[in-house]
């Protein structure tokens, strides 16, 4: 096993596929782009080719707030993940996203302790840069 040396450069990195592209270039545009139906107007996240409510298969890139509040999280204790073991312990957040109920992403709170995590705290999107790909995080927003 190979030790982490907190560059990032052994993280997994995302697939990017037709329905997540404009996910992944707005987030090196340092902008929070979710698809929104055309149709119904739902917002859609996790990206997908069709819309879950209606069916409607013009799913629009639409810049979202980037606003939301923790919905759930799990903080993990254990090393054996690759690219995380020097973030050990670190936790892996649930944020529902001001837009919609139960329109959720996932990512990390960046500038606090898992310990200092609560359910319903109000985050905000950032952005952490790997170089070769930007990740969606998120953040403590201003009171």
């Amino acid at each position: 096993m190979t030790e982490d040396t907190g560059t990032g450069a052994d993280r997994p990195r995302p697939i990017v596929q037709t329905e997540s592209a404009a996910y992944w270039d707005g987030a090196r545009r340092r902008r929070l782009v979710l698809q929104r139906c055309r149709d119904c107007a739902i917002w859609i996240h996790p990206p997908r080719a069709i819309c879950g409510v209606c069916q409607c298969a013009e799913l629009v890139p639409t810049e979202a707030s980037g606003s939301g509040s923790i919905f759930s999280y799990s903080v993990m204790h254990l090393r054996g993940v690759p690219g995380f073991d020097d973030q050990v312990p670190y936790a892996v957040v649930l944020v529902e996203l001001a837009e919609q109920s139960g329109l959720l992403a996932v990512g990390h709170v960046v500038d606090c302790s898992p310990s200092e995590l609560a359910v319903g705290m109000p985050v905000h999107v950032t952005f952490e840069d790997l170089g070769d790909v930007v990740l969606p995080q998120w953040k403590r927003a201003d009171p």
